[in-house]
């Protein structure tokens, strides 16, 4: 909608401008992404946003009804944990170095792409670079599936009551996409299956997930939960390794 004011004074062109600034409506970031993905060319946002659909729609995904769509249709007691935009987001965040450069790539061709300027890892942008979509989704349906199976009795969330545990909060979710990034980048792997991340859940075994003391649904939770399965899966290897000392001091300020 365009609204057109013919001829007001200067105090009324005033009143509009500081009314429309003081009371304007940020827009939904569901809603950005859901319209960069109408985009005919290709874009980080739009296949960020085509495995997100998918993983959401296929059920034998782990994420099978699990991500809150923009434009869904839900009961009022239902609240999916996580949000279009959150998964949207931390896919495009592997493939482009920042947000402000994932804009930049947005008018790009794939191949442009191999190149990097940054130091970042970004496991997901070579696929996207080799248009080789589907190794995202694979990359995204098979660790989770992983996490899914070896821990049913945390991540299995009906989305009626609040998440009970952080495997089942949006935290959980970033913390365990830390973990798949960290392995990718020490083993490089490139082709995935259902048995590709099973030796690493593995090692997981003995964390209790459930204790919400230890892993609260917070931004320090989801740093010790990351830290606490990092040095599970990879040990310390070498005195310089830093983990165990940042575990300890983000517990310490719990």
């Amino acid at each position: 909608v365009v609204s057109y004011f013919i001829d007001k004074s200067l105090e009324y062109q005033a009143m509009i401008f500081s009314t429309i600034n003081r009371t304007q409506k940020r827009v939904s970031q569901d809603l950005v992404y859901s319209l960069f993905g109408l985009s005919s060319e290709d874009t980080p946002y739009k296949t960020a946003l085509e495995v997100t659909l998918a993983l959401n729609a296929h059920p034998k995904s782990p994420f099978y009804h699990r991500i809150k769509l923009y434009g869904g249709e839900y009961d009022k007691r239902m609240s999916p944990p996580l949000s279009q935009a959150t998964m949207i987001k931390s896919i495009v965040g592997l493939i482009s170095e920042t947000l402000r450069e994932s804009e930049n790539d947005k008018y790009k061709k794939r191949q442009e792409l191999k190149k990097q300027n940054g130091r970042k890892f970004l496991p997901f942008r070579t696929f996207y670079a080799n248009n080789q979509d589907s190794l995202i989704s694979d990359c995204m349906f098979y660790f989770f599936n992983a996490i899914k199976s070896k821990f049913s009795q945390y991540w299995l969330y009906d989305g009626l009551a609040k998440p009970q545990n952080i495997l089942q909060s949006t935290v959980g979710y970033e913390a365990l996409l830390s973990l798949l990034v960290e392995i990718l980048k020490r083993e490089s792997l490139l082709f995935f299956d259902r048995d590709t991340f099973n030796n690493y859940i593995n090692k997981l075994d003995n964390i209790n997930f459930g204790d919400v003391t230890l892993f609260p649904m917070t931004t320090k939770g989801k740093k010790i939960a990351y830290l606490t399965m990092s040095l599970a899966v990879f040990p310390l290897s070498e005195p310089s390794d830093k983990r165990k000392m940042e575990l300890l001091k983000t517990m310490n300020e719990l």
